[in-house]
């Protein structure tokens, strides 16, 4: 079993911060599984703090976090925007 990467991940707002803070990109390929993985399975693989993720979008359309994301799917995590 081979575990090329096959899904691109971006984190925005604050999630961008945290990771950037942590040394990490806050855009990744990852391996998904063909059966998928929801979107709170991702994001703690990711170690996003739970509280900090206001929404996920897969293939550009707002998702729940329970909505599996599967190989090839473009996602993207999102923090609560606040205007300043």
């Amino acid at each position: 079993m081979h575990n090329t990467p096959n899904t691109e991940v971006r984190m925005f707002g604050s999630l961008h911060t945290i990771r950037r803070k942590r040394g990490l990109d806050p855009r990744v390929e990852m391996y998904v599984l063909p059966e998928g993985i929801s979107g709170y399975a991702l994001a703690h693989e990711l170690d996003l703090p739970a509280d900090k993720i206001d929404r996920v979008f897969i293939n550009n359309t707002a998702c729940s976090l329970d909505e599996l994301i599967r190989p090839g799917d473009k996602v993207a995590f999102l923090s609560p925007w606040r205007p300043i």
